[in-house]
């Protein structure tokens, strides 16, 4: 973490001493060639979620000793500015698809006094049971269901 006029930041790239990392948590520094998809995922919440994130920018002067590091660097921090220039846009999209689904499936007043695991009984008990599947095998080898 990298503090700044009293406001942690975590640095999710950097590059330092000619070499290339990420971190997903602020206080570990990886290699970016072990990059996941997990990993970008994560930096991903970080940048979606918070402000308090950094970049290292990369110019055509700044020394990276492997050129492999380097592509991959460059590649994802090009990405991530992408993204970063867009998230008012995406959060904005996410925001009123949300407020349509609420409005398209707004849930009557009983239902919205149902806790959480009642809910998840209710819609879990319309799923086929192993006696509902043997039932309805049962009544196609029969030739009932035509």
């Amino acid at each position: 973490m990298l503090t700044m006029k009293g406001v942690k930041y975590m640095k999710v790239l950097k590059i330092e001493n000619k070499k290339c990392y990420y971190s997903t948590n602020g206080n570990d520094y990886i290699k970016i060639t072990d990059i996941t998809k997990e990993d970008i995922y994560a930096i991903l919440g970080i940048i979606y979620s918070t402000d308090d994130y950094l970049l290292d920018s990369v110019e055509e002067q700044t020394e990276i000793e492997n050129d492999v590091e380097r592509l991959i660097y460059i590649n994802i921090y090009n990405q991530l500015q992408t993204f970063i220039e867009n998230i008012e846009t995406l959060k904005s999209e996410i925001h009123n698809e949300l407020d349509e689904l609420v409005q398209k499936y707004q849930l009557n007043e009983k239902e919205t006094k149902m806790s959480n695991d009642e809910i998840g009984k209710k819609y879990m008990s319309s799923f086929p049971t192993e006696e509902n599947i043997e039932v309805y095998n049962e009544k196609e080898m029969a030739g009932v269901g035509e």
